[in-house]
């Protein structure tokens, strides 16, 4: 009830963005059969854009309620949103199936054309390549209309085989043809079904009126096209208005349209051919933008990240990180903070106690959560982006539940996910403590949240300045060297001009081994023309280490290292003025200083 309700209300501004992006490239359209696509695609962006809406919400009410978070009845405004608007489209659609009933009754009282048209009728159905039409006389209207799609009928006012010369009687007629030929009754239909569906807002119908006037004036052309006679068309169009008057308005009939526009133009034709570049440009403007409109809810509610200040790691998870907020209803912004604070965004991170993936979850607890949603579980999957981050926003979202409303939900959430609901519980009832990690983790992303929307966040620069801080204090030194090129500005060693220099240079002996500077996995060895042979080394915690200029490799790809263990030998490869080693650290991808880990 609050998702239809909910895509309702969003309705209101996004069929009216919709109708406007129409109104403002419709003048820049200059066929009818440009207009009207144009108009029966809005038309289409208004109908899929509550039914997006509907089912986002639909998706994260349906989560919510898996995981005890959302709510336990349905709102008395919610309801009275979908009662009226149950009325109304059920009103409309009554109205709807009336007029499609007055015109079957129509058909079965009509009766054969006049012998003496009958084979005309025939020959210029035929001139159409129109096969499966029948022609009926009516006393029931004034006008010809069409009638059906799969077997399409013309039915044709008694009165004008008598009150119109067989000329222009046939030109209304071929109208008539092109609508069957166009299969526009259908169009006609769904047009009607929108309407009835989306019946409170006039932006809708307004863009469904504007689809009806292009829909006659392409059928004018296709008439004016085969046979040439302009002046004699508009001729029994103007004859035509004399028997006017209006229809049970389901079926296509020739005086649709503005009467005196569609006369004007086929007495002084003004079109003008538009180009394919300009009309490559409107629809590319107007997909954008119908896209924006029907998505945009989710990113309005918290589905997108905002953080100015999260590291660039986290790029290649984003989109992933952004779906599995919006499907499980969390705020993206803090499911990448605990990506963040877990794995550093590296999808294969690994810890000591068997925590893997982006949110590092156990496999128990892991088993556990897919068990919950009934999805197929193996441990080596938790190192796949998407199903580690389903199971993982699953499991906080349960937290976050647990303490909806209370001012601490983020913070108390977030020692839940440390240490266990059941730690947590006990420490505020007074009968427990936090771990001293599960203390630091709650006021890290207690911190880290608080300072979302600053422009830089002083909590996560004093934990990671910290976190390296304790990694340089254990590491070991490559080389046992002093740097021939510090880090940071430097002048180039061939050019002289000044560069940035992302490590420091150690010089040796070729044939000196170099060492791991801390635990790790061999991510990388290749060749380049300028660093030689390269190795890099990944870290626990988001660092990474990496050695140009090196000899021969003493290490595989995605072999383990330990802290001190040879990996390769010093070298004078690549472009270089003798035997040294470049070594970089790499804090989340942004180089640091290396000085700290020569220790």
């Amino acid at each position: 009830m609050i998702a239809l309700a909910s895509a309702l209300l969003h309705s209101l501004w996004q069929l009216a963005a919709l109708a406007l992006v129409f109104a403002a490239l419709r003048p820049l359209l200059r066929t009818p059969s440009h207009r009207y696509a144009v108009a029966m695609l809005t038309l289409s962006a208004q109908v899929l854009a509550p039914i997006v809406t509907f089912v986002e919400r639909m998706s994260r009410e349906t989560t919510e309620a898996a995981i005890g978070g959302g709510p336990t009845e349905e709102p008395a405004w919610a309801f009275r949103i979908v009662i009226a608007w149950s009325i109304g489209a059920a009103l409309v659609s009554l109205r709807v199936a009336g007029g499609l009933l007055t015109i079957r009754n129509w058909i079965r009282a009509a009766t054969p054309v006049p012998v003496e048209f009958r084979a005309r009728l025939t020959q210029l159905a035929a001139g159409w390549k129109l096969t499966r039409v029948r022609f009926l006389a009516t006393t029931r209207d004034t006008v010809p209309m069409t009638v059906g799609f799969l077997k399409p009928v013309v039915l044709i006012p008694l009165s004008l085989f008598t009150a119109l010369p067989a000329e222009s009687l046939e030109l209304l007629i071929a109208h008539e043809l092109a609508h069957v030929r166009r299969w526009d009754y259908l169009a006609n239909l769904l047009q009607r079904a929108a309407e009835a569906l989306l019946f409170f807002h006039p932006a809708v119908w307004w863009v469904s009126a504007r689809a009806r006037d292009e829909r006659e004036l392409c059928c004018d052309d296709l008439v004016t096209r085969g046979t040439g006679a302009n002046v004699a068309y508009a001729e029994a169009l103007l004859a035509l208005e004399e028997h006017r008057h209006v229809t049970a308005g389901l079926a296509l009939a020739s005086h649709g349209g503005s009467l005196m526009k569609r006369v004007e133009r086929l007495v002084a034709p003004t079109r003008t051919a538009q180009p394919a570049w300009g009309l490559a440009l409107i629809a590319a403007v107007f997909t954008l933008t119908a896209v924006s409109l029907i998505s945009a809810p989710a990113r309005a509610e918290g589905r997108t990240l905002g953080i100015t200040w999260l590291p660039p790691v986290l790029e290649p998870v984003r989109g992933d990180i952004e779906r599995a907020a919006a499907e499980h209803g969390i705020d993206a912004d803090l499911l990448a903070l605990f990506v963040l604070v877990e794995s550093q965004g590296d999808p294969r991170a690994l810890s000591p106690s068997g925590a893997r993936g982006l949110m590092q979850l156990m496999p128990k607890t892991a088993e556990r959560v897919a068990g919950e949603l009934k999805v197929p579980y193996a441990p080596e999957l938790l190192d796949e982006p998407r199903f580690n981050l389903d199971l993982g926003a699953t499991y906080l979202a349960t937290q976050l539940g647990t303490y909806k409303g209370d001012p601490r939900q983020v913070e108390l959430a977030a020692a839940s996910y440390n240490g266990g609901p059941k730690a947590v519980r006990a420490w505020l009832d007074g009968k427990g403590t936090l771990s001293r990690e599960t203390d630091q983790y709650r006021t890290l992303v207690s911190g880290l949240w608080s300072e979302r929307t600053l422009p830089s966040s002083p909590t996560w620069s004093a934990w990671r300045g910290s976190y390296r801080e304790r990694a340089a204090a254990k590491s070991v030194a490559p080389i046992s060297a002093k740097a021939s090129m510090e880090f940071g500005t430097q002048p180039h060693p061939f050019s002289g001009q000044p560069y940035q220099h992302q490590g420091v240079d150690l010089p040796a002996a070729i044939g000196t081994p170099v060492k791991a500077p801390l635990d790790g996995v061999v991510t990388e060895i290749s060749s380049d023309a300028s660093m030689g042979t390269v190795l890099v080394l990944r870290h626990r915690g988001g660092l990474t280490s990496r050695f140009h200029h090196l000899g021969a490799v003493k290490v595989a790809l995605a072999q383990q290292v330990t802290a001190g263990a040879p990996v390769a030998e010093v070298g004078m490869t690549g472009k270089t003025t003798g035997p040294h080693v470049h070594f970089e650290v790499r804090d989340l991808g942004e180089p640091i200083d290396p000085k700290p880990f020569l220790r």
